[in-house]
Parts: structure tokens; sequence; C-alpha cells
């Protein structure tokens, strides 16, 4: 289990790097800017809002003080896409995936054309991807939690709610 999180760890931080060195630095097109502008002074964006993504991304882009608004948020967003390289990987090691064939998967994922682009800017889609592998991930475990069972579909069931403050 050592060696997953470490491959685990080293995909984040490659993945937070590529991110990093292509981010988008000022506002994008479609709903960037309203994003930022929510994000930043905990607003409220388009209907659903996006609260879990606000927050999160509010909280992160305050640790970059330096940084304009709209970078700040799109390294925010770079940040949260970026976790879904770890949880990908750690979620098909669960199911007895070969550490190769989880980690190929991994930077399938992270190096797909459509999520980079939405990675790198203020967008709330790698946020959904993370919260839908961890909602996965949890319902597994319940799946073989034995006496714990309740437990863990209760988690699930708390992801999962939260899941759906991050897109329709």
């Amino acid at each position: 289990m050592t060696r997953d999180r470490t491959i685990a760890t080293c995909l984040f931080v490659a993945t937070v790097g590529a991110y990093l060195w292509t981010l988008c630095p000022s506002v994008y097109v479609e709903g960037s800017g309203e994003l930022i502008g929510a994000t930043w002074w905990l607003g409220t964006a388009h209907p659903t809002g996006y609260p879990l993504y606000v927050l999160l991304g509010h909280l992160l882009a305050a640790c970059m003080p330096s940084a304009s608004p709209a970078a700040a948020v799109n390294a925010a967003t770079a940040l949260l896409s970026a976790a879904a390289a770890p949880a990908l990987f750690l979620l098909l090691r669960e199911r007895s995936v070969t550490r190769a064939s989880a980690a190929a998967a991994a930077v399938a994922l992270v190096c797909g054309r459509t999520f980079w682009s939405q990675a790198v800017v203020a967008e709330v889609y790698g946020l959904f991807a993370l919260s839908v592998m961890l909602v996965l991930s949890a319902c597994l475990r319940a799946r073989r939690a034995g006496p714990m069972r309740s437990r863990w579909l209760r988690v699930s069931g708390y992801l999962g709610g939260i899941d759906a403050t991050c897109h329709l």
C-alpha cells in the first residue's frame, strides 16, 4: 500500500506541475469570469451555484495572495482537477487493477484534451470527476464492509449529496 501511495503522490505532483505550466493566467471564455468572481468574492455563480467549488476554490485561492484573482482561482481549479489522478489510481488499485494499468488510466484521464482544457481554467468539471470517484470508492467499500456496511452507505450518501453541489 505504501508503494501505491507513493505512485499516487507522484501522479498528483506531476499533474499539478503540468497543469500549472499550462495554466490560463487570466479570464477565459464561457462561464470562467463568472466562476472567478463568485469564487474570489464568495458569491453565487449561475445555477446551481457550485457551492463546493466556490468554497474550496476560495480557500485555495486565498493561499495565493500575490496572484491575480483569475490566476489564483485557475490554479485552485488545477489543484482540484489534479487530485482526480491519484483518486482514480487508488480507486482502481482497490479493485485489484495492476499498478501499471491503474497509473495509465489515471494519466489518460488527466492528459485527455477535454479534461486538461477544463483543468487549467475556472471550471467545475475536475472537482466533479474527483467527487464522483470518491462516491464510487465509498460505495465499493460499503459493498465489502460487512458489519461496517451501514457506515459506508451513509458516507457514500453524504458524498453523493456533496457531489450534487459540484455539477448538475
